[in-house]
């Protein structure tokens, strides 16, 4: 769904990889239909204008323009049609895919385990190919340190013990949204990637991208306004560590694929859920996106592949999604336990971070191609050609 104003204007991103064409419609805007051009914007200032219909903002993600703003539908349709190499479309409704819409944030006294056992069965399946678990998780002594993972997500807690003061919120990119998280889900991810009990990579950082609301739902500008200050921070670090995680899905949104295609052209890892819809993973997005890794979910006990995961040919690797806890929101101790390919997905995000701090960062079709090989192979059950049959393994402790 789009946004509609009071006018039938309605929210549209456009966006091309011809600068030319893309200066030649802001120009038509300016000129034909009084649009403020905000070339640039700052994307922590994008949401200023969010719901300003004379406003149109632009950004740049690596090779491809984006401009966001409101039009009317009849005008979208000629542009899409007058510039044939600029996509014009609605601006639609995310959310963040969790399941378990029952939830209870616990305190709980959280102590620091060691690489020798742990009662953390995802994260015990995760470092051995079969099962039965053996009550262990064993992972590199680098732990994912001087790694940059941005959680594109509801925010992040970052104040919970979990995170031993290494995780930050890079800013809030929606309208009235609070810098921090009001919904759990992006906590929850974040844990799972890089918290010192529950996460994969212990020693990342974790960095909150709020693009979604108390209820997980945002717009495809939102993120993207979101996903332009990653690429930026990654632009002028000297630090070119970055993997971003991505637990949330729409329906096709070329947009938004554009974007995440983006990122990894700059030499970004993208990893994303499959979604949670029991389908084929490449009718949503950004699962669609060739260049990012998407992830299905497994059960942990049964290697089963999850009732609810998307599959498909679009789908890259799988790993555990089910009745997952880690951090929550409401103290710095709270817990959660969700279950969705939202919470497969990062335990991806803290296995590229492993792999980049055990052996040096890649270009991420390399870095993806190193992941694959090293998964385990044909141990998922409930698996139906195209679907790869993979699941996730960590690098060896060593």
């Amino acid at each position: 769904t789009s946004k509609a104003n009071s006018k039938g204007q309605s929210k549209f991103v456009l966006h091309t990889r011809n600068k030319t064409e893309f200066e030649n419609l802001l120009s038509s805007l300016e000129c034909c239909f009084n649009k403020t051009i905000r070339r640039d914007i700052d994307p922590l200032s994008m949401k200023s204008y969010e719901n300003d219909k004379s406003t149109v903002m632009t950004t740049t993600i690596g090779k491809y323009s984006f401009g966001l703003g409101f039009m009317d539908s009849d005008s979208a349709t000629q542009f899409d049609k007058l510039y044939g190499s600029i996509t014009v479309a609605e601006d639609s409704s995310i959310e963040a895919i969790g399941l378990d819409t029952r939830r209870t944030h616990r305190s709980s006294c959280l102590t620091a385990i060691t690489n020798s056992t742990v009662k953390v069965p995802n994260l015990d399946r995760i470092d051995q190919a079969n099962l039965p678990l053996d009550g262990k998780y064993n992972f590199p002594p680098s732990n994912g340190s001087g790694v940059n993972v941005y959680c594109v997500d509801t925010g992040v807690n970052s104040k919970h013990a979990e995170f031993e003061g290494r995780a930050t919120n890079g800013g809030a990119f929606c309208a009235g949204c609070p810098n921090t998280d009001d919904n759990g889900h992006g906590s929850n991810v974040a844990g799972i990637i890089g918290g010192k009990t529950y996460g994969v990579a212990k020693k990342c950082n974790i960095i909150g991208i709020k693009v979604m609301n108390a209820s997980g739902m945002g717009t495809t500008s939102v993120i993207i306004s979101g996903l332009s200050f990653i690429a930026s921070a990654h632009s002028k670090s000297s630090n070119k560590n970055t993997v971003v995680n991505m637990s949330l899905r729409s329906g096709l949104n070329t947009a938004l694929n554009a974007a995440v295609s983006s990122l990894t052209s700059i030499g970004i890892h993208v990893i994303v859920a499959a979604g949670n819809d029991a389908s084929n993973a490449c009718n949503y997005s950004p699962a669609s996106e060739p260049s990012a890794i998407a992830v299905g979910a497994t059960d942990t006990s049964t290697d089963n592949v999850a009732s609810f995961s998307n599959t498909g040919k679009c789908v890259g690797i799988f790993a555990p999604g089910t009745h997952i806890v880690s951090c929550g929101i409401g103290s710095t101790t709270a817990t959660l336990s969700e279950s969705g390919t939202s919470q497969a997905c990062p335990h991806v995000s803290g296995t590229i971070a492993l792999m980049i701090a055990l052996n040096g960062n890649r270009d991420p079709a390399q870095m993806k191609s190193d992941l694959y090989s090293s998964s385990t192979k044909n141990v998922i059950n409930g698996i139906v050609s195209p679907t790869p049959n993979r699941l996730l393994r960590i690098p060896s402790n060593c």
